[in-house]
């Protein structure tokens, strides 16, 4: 039902296991607002809600990841349109100046009243893993780790390989990185894959910065470094 917006207070949320419980409503769709909830990231992290003012329930939440520029703000499509237009109105002024947006297609005309400049990055398509059986036969003790000491190596790889990706450098401390290499531990780099959030703690992982070698593809690599 379509609330009246007086009777919705605009709030930042600190209360990890409120947005815990609200966000579990769909792990798959809410996969990075729950791994951000982490030690590792919550202090980057704003998470901006509306609040039910009679009965103090959540109604909707967006989450804004600050660590490094641009901030990156997230609006998973919940299907419910008319509260998401809400908060992002009321949000608006208070966002980075300079900010990457993940948006469903309908929210998008309502930031072009904050910003002059909008990019448009394509549609973003998001896979989730069911059944983890299908990952159970493949063979990855080739995969080795990879950390802050790679982090020109790295870099590099992406530079070459993967350009325009958006790849922070703080997420190698999760040690949750891993590379093929033609060699060893010390050959070329192949094939790298890591995490965009990653939590023990709330059980997810978000995969990304997959990337193979431009003359390594076709091999089944990136099957192999995602495993």
């Amino acid at each position: 039902p379509i609330m009246n917006s007086e009777s919705l207070r605009l709030v930042s949320i600190h209360d990890r296991a409120q947005l815990h419980q609200f966000f579990l409503r769909d792990p798959a769709l809410f996969l990075y607002e729950l791994g951000d909830l982490d030690d590792f990231y919550f202090e980057n992290t704003v998470y901006y809600g509306l609040c039910d003012i009679g009965t103090k329930q959540l109604k909707a939440a967006m989450l804004q990841y600050v660590a490094e520029p641009p901030a990156v703000l997230l609006i998973m499509d919940d299907g419910n349109f008319p509260l998401q237009k809400e908060l992002l109105q009321r949000i608006l002024p208070f966002l980075s100046h300079r900010i990457y947006i993940h948006a469903p297609q309908h929210l998008v005309d309502d930031f072009s009243s904050f910003y002059d400049i909008i990019k448009d990055h394509g549609p973003h398509h998001r896979m989730f893993l069911a059944d983890k059986s299908r990952i159970q036969t493949i063979l990855a003790e080739s995969a080795v780790p990879l950390g802050s000491k790679d982090v020109d190596e790295i870099s590099k790889f992406y530079e070459n390989h993967y350009p325009g990706n958006f790849f922070d450098p703080h997420m190698l401390e999760t040690n949750m990185y891993f590379g093929l290499r033609s060699s060893g531990v010390t050959g070329e780099l192949l094939a790298v894959a890591g995490i965009h959030s990653f939590s023990a703690t709330y059980k997810v992982a978000a995969l990304g910065n997959v990337a193979v070698h431009c003359g390594h593809r076709g091999k089944g690599l990136s099957k192999l470094i995602v495993a």
